[in-house]
């Protein structure tokens, strides 16, 4: 999830987080971005510190205190004593104003541990290079299985309803 109020930069980071292949929910004030975080299952949070309703800090505090989801602090506050402040409420990770596309989506890779592979039994999923391996054999998934795929063994244990499958992958 996004949370900015400039909607030009949310829907810049939309774009280019929606190539890399994540599925992004955006979020214009804090209050709306707590009720997203409560009824979707958000693994991270790109979250500007001076958002309205509620700040960023806030929002961060109850996200840690109520969720798994990681947080990136991506924000124009520059101080040590901001960033301090940041990662005393929770933050994962501090991203300072202006910044380098290219480096978020690193670091969002980091967070999430997208660099590396998950696995389920004998099946192994190498995120980065979307591929899918059964005892070490390749199995040529299409983007639709693999993303399927992908999104069950990451949501195992959680019932899911047809409509959030649709809507996630």
């Amino acid at each position: 999830m996004i949370v900015d109020d400039e909607r030009k930069l949310v829907n810049i980071l939309k774009t280019y987080f929606e190539k890399e292949g994540f599925n992004v929910i955006c979020s214009f004030n804090g209050e709306d971005a707590v009720d997203k975080c409560y009824s979707n299952k958000i693994d991270l949070v790109i979250l500007d510190w001076m958002i309205p309703k509620l700040s960023g800090n806030e929002v961060c505090k109850y996200i840690k205190e109520n969720t798994s989801s990681k947080v990136l602090m991506l924000t124009a506050k520059t101080t040590t004593k901001d960033e301090l402040e940041a990662l005393s409420v929770g933050a994962d990770e501090y991203i300072k104003k202006p910044f380098d596309i290219r480096v978020l989506i690193m670091r969002v890779n980091k967070l999430l541990n997208l660099h590396k592979e998950i696995g389920f039994k004998d099946i192994r999923i190498n995120i980065k290079d979307k591929r899918v391996y059964k005892d070490d054999r390749n199995l040529n998934l299409t983007k639709l299985e693999f993303d399927l795929l992908s999104y069950f063994i990451k949501n195992k244990g959680i019932i899911l309803s047809r409509d959030r499958i649709i809507t996630s992958v």
